[in-house]
């Protein structure tokens, strides 16, 4: 993302945008020049998707992936959803910022929107003004991310990554000290009720790790909670998540913390997983695996980053 202002924070709010407030001009003249560019280049694009099915050049590694799976050209989708562009177009812009630019074009007519309440939450569809018959689209859509969406899946992925990351690290001679763990040497977190997924052991270093098996980035507030968590532990700060901004990414270092991105959102390797996978390609072009449809040399390239990050922190 070197084309994007990659500073500690941005004007938009790392957490995104409130898509039931439409901004004021007036209020958009206080943003930077660079950051009001970023979102004229991001509202292109995303009209670049809704008419012709493209992705910008910028984001190549994810037009692979998705020529890989038979799904490029998007042109036979009309209808995405908020977080889904935002995760397509990552690649150039950063979540709020794609996020920015939808709201401008909703307050300017450019895209519509369609509100429908799902089982889990509401889903804001977004399409052209010119398309009509949509409907069918919107319910396929949001019956795949009704079960994606659903607890008892979250939790899966949740702690098949988190399985898979404690496995690594012990092949690799790390010991688990322990899991959902708020406490070391004598020492308890109790500024917040968050716990880290791991801490692990090597060379009488403690290592804090926390795992994100999701299509959004972590909230704000929670990184920083935990980032601090493991300053009060005396422990380093070791994160493994799908994507994350390098504004985070900067604040990590800033802190002796490490990052390793994964990039696909992991699944179990079970045929309900492997059938939910290929419904999210098909109908919403998401990243999503199932971890035995990793190739082996991706499987080693990850395990391999994870392993040397975490080595890197307890050798510094």
């Amino acid at each position: 993302m070197d084309n994007i202002d990659s500073g500690t924070g941005y004007d938009f709010g790392e957490d995104g945008i409130d898509f039931d407030e439409i901004p004021s001009t007036d209020k958009f003249q206080s943003y930077s020049e660079n950051n009001k560019k970023y979102v004229s280049d991001a509202k292109k694009d995303i009209i670049n998707l809704f008419e012709k099915g493209i992705l910008p050049p910028e984001c190549s590694k994810t037009r692979r992936i998705l020529e890989d799976e038979k799904m490029y050209p998007l042109d036979k989708f009309h209808v995405f959803y908020i977080k889904q562009i935002e995760v397509l177009l990552e690649c150039k812009y950063f979540h709020w910022i794609t996020s920015y630019a939808l709201k401008e074009l909703i307050r300017d007519g450019q895209l519509k929107v369609q509100t429908r309440k799902a089982a889990y939450n509401t889903i804001k569809f977004l399409s052209l003004p010119k398309y009509r018959f949509i409907q069918r689209e919107i319910n396929r859509k949001t019956k795949i991310v009704d079960k994606f969406s659903d607890p008892g899946v979250t939790k899966d992925l949740g702690n098949y990554l988190e399985n898979i990351v404690a496995q690594i690290l012990e092949f690799a001679g790390f010991t688990k000290f322990g899991r959902n763990i708020n406490e070391y040497n004598g020492k308890k977190w109790n500024k917040t009720d968050e716990n880290l997924d791991f801490i692990f052991l090597k060379n009488a270093i403690g290592i804090g790790i926390e795992i994100k098996n999701t299509l959004d980035y972590i909230n704000k507030s929670e990184l920083e909670n935990k980032i601090e968590m493991c300053e009060y532990l005396n422990i380093k700060p070791f994160f493994i998540v799908r994507k994350m901004p390098d504004s985070y990414i900067y604040k990590l270092k800033e802190h002796n913390g490490r990052v390793a991105i994964i990039s696909t959102q992991v699944y179990p390797d079970t045929k309900d997983y492997r059938q939910l996978t290929r419904e999210i390609w098909k109908e919403l072009a998401l990243p999503v695996r199932c971890h035995d449809y990793l190739s082996l040399k991706e499987s080693t390239k990850i395990s391999q980053t994870i392993i040397n990050m975490a080595e890197n922190l307890v050798d510094r």
